[in-house]
């Protein structure tokens, strides 16, 4: 072997080991930042976690309280299907309720004013007289939202008595 050949064998190992040292230390570097993420996105986790679980709680004890309101309340979406009703108002109506439509419950007057609501031409619209099955009272729709046209409406009913036939 000459004596280029072996200074160049030399300098061709020295650089694969400079090489070599370079990449360790970017691979060092980038674990190091690979621990951090990983740390950050299992904080990040326990938080939504922790958001949710908290939410869910809020939403279970908002679906208790509405179940138990004394006065019936039946939720809308945006087209008028019911997404939501309580106790009251299914016993009041008498039958199933959920994935209904308002025209199937409630005599004109009350379409109206869900109608009213959904389209967005009034927040807050109440009506006086006929609820249905002879029963009087007061009806009241509110918009969820005025911000949001794809948001529904809530109706509460305040049923005072039954009308004579």
């Amino acid at each position: 072997m000459t004596i280029n050949k072996g200074v160049k064998i030399g300098v061709e190992h020295y650089c694969l080991f400079e090489e070599n040292r370079k990449l360790t230390t970017i691979i060092r570097k980038q674990n190091k930042e690979l621990r951090q993420l990983n740390e950050e996105l299992e904080e990040n986790v326990i938080t939504c976690t922790e958001d949710l679980l908290s939410q869910n709680k809020i939403n279970s004890l908002s679906q208790q309280a509405l179940r138990y309101l004394p006065a019936p309340v039946i939720v809308f979406d945006s087209q008028g299907t019911v997404t939501l009703a309580n106790d009251r108002a299914r016993e009041l109506v008498g039958k199933p309720l959920l994935k209904g439509s308002a025209g199937d419950f409630f005599p004109e007057p009350i379409l109206l004013i869900i109608q009213q609501i959904l389209e967005g031409h009034n927040k807050q619209k109440e009506y006086n007289g006929a609820l249905f099955h002879n029963l009087t009272g007061k009806a009241l729709a509110v918009k969820f939202s005025t911000i949001d046209p794809r948001d529904g409406a809530i109706l509460l009913l305040l049923p005072e008595g039954r009308e004579e036939p």
